[in-house]
């Protein structure tokens, strides 16, 4: 018994307690369907000051008009010098673009830097939909806390023709079995984060594998006809994004909404539910309802609920930081 056991080790994880991994780096360039990779510290971004005017243009992308008026020398205001250099120092950051059936993919991988273990995988499932709510650098040194419980995290930008929980999905598998190619991945230790639209990612994506073990959603979506009951704009993006949604919207949302068939999640999953009470742009019924689903499927999970948080829940980070690792870790 003894034997078979540290056979299936070595199949998992071929290298040796002891031995020396080949950079995270170099093991992205090997990697199937890896089209190209750089340093989230390269180019203009290697000094500090080339990086803000990286990320301040990153950020007006991304985040539409709450940041129109965003400088340089606001953005220095909160992002100084010394944090810029405690990133570099510590966390090995990669941009990729990966092929995903036949669609280019912008991604990122970040990792505490020079690791030489074998590390659980998180995947990050953004919210957002199209350019809004891109990862930034900064967003994606922000998994920090993450890194210093053990994990390598990977996230996806989705392909440009974004269909909000269409072909996108195949996005997360590709990267995921890229991940899985890594000599420093556990294989058998897969896990995914999903905010806001990065929830249905999430449970989607959970629905059609057997290896993921566990589950954060967080301000996430699981039923889509109710978020644009609670607000009227998600129609417009279900209109932009979903194809065909004139035609059969019901069938559209039906097929995206995890409310509908969470119970054909593999039941091993284990679901933690994070939302606030005051986000006004995914209901908290989306995160009570699917609470009492699973309850009702006696699938193991947890919901807390935050008073008074928005849909970021960005004043109670550290309390959903810390919930966060303990459920994964």
């Amino acid at each position: 018994m003894f034997i078979k056991s540290m056979l299936l080790l070595s199949l998992l994880n071929p290298f040796s307690s002891g031995e020396q991994l080949p950079s995270i780096e170099s093991q992205l360039y090997k990697a199937d369907d890896v089209l190209h990779v750089e340093s989230c510290f390269a180019h203009e971004r290697a000094t500090y000051d080339g990086f803000v005017s990286y990320s301040v243009n990153e950020f007006k992308a991304s985040g539409g008009k709450a940041f129109s008026s965003l400088t340089d020398e606001i953005f220095k205001e909160r992002f100084k010098a010394g944090f810029y250099e405690k990133f570099k120092r510590n966390i090995d950051c990669y941009l990729i673009q990966y092929q995903s059936e036949g669609a280019v993919v912008d991604g990122y991988l970040v990792t505490e830097k020079d690791n030489n273990e074998v590390l659980p995988l998180v995947i990050h499932n953004r919210g957002g939909n199209g350019e809004y709510g891109k990862s930034t650098i900064l967003s994606m040194l922000s998994h920090m806390p993450l890194l210093k419980e053990g994990a390598i995290v990977m996230g996806s930008q989705y392909r440009a023709k974004d269909e909000f929980g269409g072909a996108d999905v195949k996005d997360v598998h590709a990267l995921i079995e890229i991940g899985k190619s890594l000599a420093s991945v556990k294989k058998d230790d897969i896990n995914m984060i999903g905010v806001s639209r990065g929830g249905m990612m999430s449970y989607l994506v959970a629905k059609q594998r057997d290896d993921i073990k566990k589950l954060v959603i967080q301000a996430g979506m699981s039923d889509l006809a109710l978020s644009m009951r609670e607000r009227l704009g998600f129609k417009a993006v279900y209109e932009a994004r979903i194809p065909n949604y004139s035609e059969s919207p019901n069938v559209a949302l039906h097929a995206r909404s995890a409310i509908n068939w969470v119970d054909e999640i593999n039941e091993r999953v284990e679901i933690l539910l994070l939302h606030g009470d005051a986000d006004k742009r995914v209901d908290v019924k989306n995160a009570s309802n699917m609470a009492s689903k699973l309850a009702s499927l006696n699938r193991k999970h947890k919901l807390v609920i935050y008073p008074g948080g928005g849909h970021s829940l960005k004043k109670e980070k550290r309390k959903v930081n810390k919930e966060i690792s303990n459920w994964l870790f």
